[in-house]
């Protein structure tokens, strides 16, 4: 090159990092920086190129790129205050000259890139070979042309198979996360982060934490990774669980598929992030850039895989136990989050500092140090089964087996213990049991019916023990806490699960209920009707008569409602209508029928519904004319007449265990 010219402007080498196994081609791009006299004008024209691709011209600059500035990835500016130049160079012209030996451009080559499923390994080591290459290229500082051509748009290398596939945009999704936490933080202002409650601001951020404290809390008893960073990462990678990926694939954390994924692959089009390159005198020879890739992730059933997944993904091959061995087992959240960073799980660089400002925000460092209870339960059929975490489901409601006796304590923790007692068939509320200890119902097939527990120790003032059981036929009860019953009594129904939830006092993961505790109580049907001349009379209940009898008068509507019951249901009722015939459904008290129409109701139906109708038979029977009292209907049956035109007089509703026998006879229930 002759010394008449020193070339101001430097290239950037596109080495985009190939997939050894699928042996995919990158494209290659060429830059120059602007000479001093022109950088305004070539300054505006790359801004411009930056912001649309869609122009196929020449420009002075071709790398796709966001702004560094929000990405906080290094630039170095060329020194051009000292241009060199000789007497006759003429810069009048927006493009400089280029001797014929050095006229030689550099063509930037696009070639369809297939899905690309990367592993770590692949990622990482590459790139610090590309690092070697670019290092021991010195020659490339001084023989780079000064202009190419931009032929192409970058999002060109996505297939055309894969057009139109949902996109994915990591940076975007970052920006978004620190954007909403910025918000949420508002809306919280002036309260205690500390002791932040979940019920209160943004709604998705709450909902959030609700969902993946307590599996990541649990997770972090086995990958050895602090809760913290688990919910920071998933907040941070999923946008709060609002990312595109996160409600399609149920991916937390952005994790790809790999060779050692068997699970299902959800592709999507995303962007890889390039970073800038400089020679060994620290010039800047390929800026930092984003490329549009077709890419396999992860797919998981819900974020309890996700969490899981994730906390394994760090040991699963023994090249990534290495690699990651400063994040696992590591106390410091501000260490392991730099150790992601450090590792290549990222490359933003941003990323540690992101993952900081989350758990400092939210004060997500308390989780690392949520006790972690130990529990054995006995289960009918299967015998002792352990779990331990601070978020636990004992037993299965699904299946039909007595939760008979449990075993608590916490292993880890000396300052805080755990004592329950029990309500068992026969025997009713047993004293107070402490850590490691048992209620003594094992191998003795008594119903557990209710339980209550609390916390002990010194460090119990720190925190609050919620739980609630599923019962046999009455289902799940609402949530009791410290000490406070959550069962049944008197329904001869045994616990068939059991949940318990340990969180920071003033989290609140749950609402307490004042229905966490029943004492069986007969149900009783009320019910009235409105009578010819006399309009509405008096409620009656249980098996009365409501109506008239000997008297002539028509019933023309009805209401009929259920109360004390002990199981969840309710009662619907329909009437067969003078003129009008059946009429729709109705239940808990709405009326049925008409009134200040003069029409007569000619028959009923009455049913129960959910677990009511379960243990209880509905039975009925009317007094009509001409016929008086029919026999006893039940369950959904017509009592009464249809077609004959014989006016309804009087009715009794009564409500009898399943199977007990019915009031009386059932013959000639229902006239037609």
């Amino acid at each position: 090159m002759k010394k008449r010219k020193k070339i101001l402007s430097s290239i950037s080498l596109l080495l985009m990092t190939t997939n050894l196994v699928a042996h995919s081609v990158t494209p290659a791009f060429a830059t120059e920086l602007p000479s001093s006299k022109n950088s305004q004008k070539e300054e505006s024209l790359d801004k411009d190129t930056i912001q649309d691709f869609s122009e196929s011209a020449e420009v002075e600059s071709t790398i796709p790129s966001t702004e560094e500035e929000d990405l906080d990835i290094p630039v170095v500016e060329e020194d051009m205050e000292q241009p060199v130049q000789e007497e006759d160079q003429d810069f009048s012209n927006p493009t400089p000259e280029v001797d014929e030996e050095t006229d030689n451009k550099v063509e930037e080559e696009l070639i369809e890139i297939p899905i690309i499923e990367e592993t770590d390994e692949d990622e990482i080591i590459e790139s610090k070979e590309t690092e070697e290459e670019i290092e021991g290229s010195e020659e490339l500082s001084e023989e780079i042309p000064e202009k190419v051509e931009q032929t192409e748009e970058v999002e060109e290398i996505i297939p055309e198979e894969f057009q139109g596939l949902e996109e994915y945009n990591q940076s975007e999704i970052y920006d978004l996360a620190m954007q909403i936490m910025e918000d949420d933080l508002q809306s919280k202002s002036g309260r205690s982060l500390m002791m932040r409650s979940f019920s209160t601001g943004m709604p998705h951020v709450d909902s959030f934490f609700e969902s993946i404290v307590p599996l990541a809390i649990e997770d972090s008893i086995q990958s050895g990774v602090l809760p913290s960073i688990t919910i920071a990462q998933g907040a941070l990678e999923s946008a709060w669980g609002l990312s595109g990926l996160t409600k399609s694939a149920n991916n937390l954390f952005g994790i790809k598929s790999s060779n050692d994924w068997n699970g299902k692959v959800h592709n999507i089009i995303t962007q890889e992030y390039m970073p800038a390159k400089y020679d060994s005198k620290g010039n800047i020879i390929a800026k930092a850039y984003w490329y549009n890739v077709v890419a396999g992730f992860r797919m998981y059933n819900n974020w309890l895989e996700s969490v899981n997944d994730h906390g394994k993904f760090f040991t699963s091959t023994e090249w990534r136990k290495n690699n990651y061995k400063h994040v696992i087992g590591e106390k410091d959240y501000r260490k392991a989050a730099q150790a992601l960073l450090d590792s290549g799980y990222a490359t933003d660089p941003g990323y540690a500092n992101k993952l900081i400002a989350i758990i400092d925000n939210y004060g997500l460092y308390k989780y690392d140090e949520v006790p972690v209870l130990t529990s054995k339960y006995h289960v009918q059929k299967k015998g002792w089964l352990s779990k331990s975490g601070s978020s636990l489901t004992l037993g299965n409601a699904e299946e039909g087996l007595r939760v008979e006796d449990l075993r608590l304590n916490f292993p880890q923790n000396n300052d805080i213990g755990i004592q329950f007692s029990s309500h068992i068939q026969k025997t009713g509320w047993t004293s107070w049991v402490g850590e490691g200890n048992t209620a003594g119902n094992t191998g003795k097939s008594l119903r557990m019916e209710a339980i209550k527990m609390k916390l002990s120790g010194e460090a119990a003032k720190n925190y609050d023990i919620f739980y609630r059981v599923y019962s046999d036929t009455v289902g799940w009860s609402g949530w009791a806490k410290n000490g406070n019953a959550a069962g049944t009594e008197a329904y001869a129904r045994g616990i068939e699960s059991i949940e318990i939830k340990i969180a920071w006092k003033g989290d609140n993961p749950v609402t307490v209920s004042d229905s966490a505790f029943k004492v069986f109580t007969e149900p009783h049907v009320n019910y009235r009707t409105h009578l010819q001349y006399d309009g509405w009379i008096t409620t009656v209940k249980d098996g009365a008569l409501s109506g008239t009898t000997g008297k002539g008068r028509r019933l023309e509507a009805l209401e009929v409602y259920l109360s004390s019951t002990p199981y969840a249901g309710s009662i619907q009722y329909q009437t067969h209508v003078q003129k009008y015939g059946w009429m729709d459904k109705v239940s808990n008290g709405a009326t049925s029928g008409t009134n200040g129409e003069a029409k007569r109701v000619e028959a009923i139906k009455l049913n129960l519904t959910d677990v009511m109708a379960q243990e209880y038979d509905i039975y009925y029977r009317t007094h009509i004319q001409t016929y008086g009292w029919t026999g006893w209907a039940k369950n959904g049956q017509p009592s009464g007449s249809e077609g004959l035109g014989r006016r309804m007089e009087a009715m009794q509703i009564k409500l009898v265990k399943k199977g007990k026998q019915a009031p009386g006879s059932t013959a000639n229930s229902f006239y037609k």
